[in-house]
């Protein structure tokens, strides 16, 4: 036996545990019938112990929940110093906000998943066989359909039609009309669905995008300039490029009044309710009503017994 040996040889020979099995223990014993044929073999059901069972499922399960936790955690994380620091507000309910924040994270791990082994491999099955029994025209409506399906399936679109009931008809015409009676239009026309059409093309054909965008862009920057010339086109600027101007028109800009309340907790939700209808705040450009728990505050009680002053 040499006197030298390499430390990782050693320690590969010390961890190393070897066994012989027979392979006569590993598989069931055939039994026969009357005549002498063989039954076919029926395993007994798995049994595994709960820690067993949490020594399998671990390992699958903890990578995919930290990828969404690191995603979702530190978005928690501002949220909170944001209203610690700035805002200056406990947070409330921390239990429920933690468990909500779990789920959360849980059912994302869940949704990737499903997409995984649901959704990406039917659009596989389709992008593979498509093209091989259809010819290209099919091939183009089908982009285009699914295109348009996937944008009307983008929470955005409700949004906007959320948005565009509350826009004040006469101050802002053109939006109102095309958040409130052209939106399903405008997806169908220009929506995702001729890009991902003109996408497939360009894949398969290998053009430049340089074309593309200049055809894109250099119209939308001359319908820009005229629209800018007109006040009421103007105001289709921000929906236009997605962006915020002083064109918004969802409500009176100019002057603002705040109003403070104080309340015991037990009366909040009445008089959170009184002042809501009474002063109109449930009707379009009505305003904005928020209520959060006061911690430090010092009830004053008026004695009953004060004497009115004379005039």
């Amino acid at each position: 036996m040499p006197r030298e040996i390499r430390f990782a040889a050693f320690a590969r020979e010390v961890t190393t545990h070897q066994s012989i099995i027979s392979y006569n223990a590993l598989v069931p014993k055939i039994e026969a019938d009357a005549d002498g044929t063989a039954l076919p073999y029926r395993p007994p059901k798995l049994k595994l112990r709960p820690l067993e069972a949490y020594r399998v499922v671990a390992p699958y399960t903890s990578v995919r929940f930290i990828e969404q936790a690191k995603a979702v955690v530190p978005l928690a994380i501002y949220l909170v110093l944001f209203q610690f620091f700035i805002l200056q507000q406990a947070v409330e309910d921390s239990w429920i906000i933690t468990a909500g924040l779990f789920s959360v994270m849980v059912g994302l791990m869940l949704f990737m998943k499903g997409l995984k082994i649901g959704l990406m491999p039917f659009g596989e099955i389709i992008g593979n066989t498509l093209p091989t029994k259809s010819a290209l025209p099919v091939v183009l409506l089908v982009v285009f359909l699914l295109g348009i399906g996937f944008t009307f399936a983008e929470p955005a679109i409700g949004a906007l039609k959320t948005a565009g009931s509350i826009i004040d008809v006469t101050r802002a015409p053109y939006v109102y009309s095309l958040l409130n009676d052209w939106p399903d239009v405008l997806v169908l026309v220009v929506g995702v669905g001729l890009a991902a059409a003109l996408g497939t093309l360009r894949f398969i054909y290998g053009w430049s995008l340089k074309p593309f965008i200049y055809l894109t862009l250099i119209p939308a920057i001359g319908f820009t300039s005229y629209m800018m010339l007109d006040p009421e086109l103007s105001k289709v600027l921000g929906l236009a490029w997605d962006t915020q101007t002083e064109h918004r028109q969802l409500g009176d800009q100019t002057e603002k009044q705040i109003l403070r309340v104080v309340v015991p907790a037990v009366d909040a939700d009445d008089v959170f309710e009184f002042i809501y209808f009474e002063t109109g705040i449930d009707k379009p450009h009505g305003g904005l009503i928020l209520m959060a728990r006061v911690d430090n505050f010092v009830p004053l009680i008026l004695p009953d017994d004060i004497p009115e002053e004379d005039d």
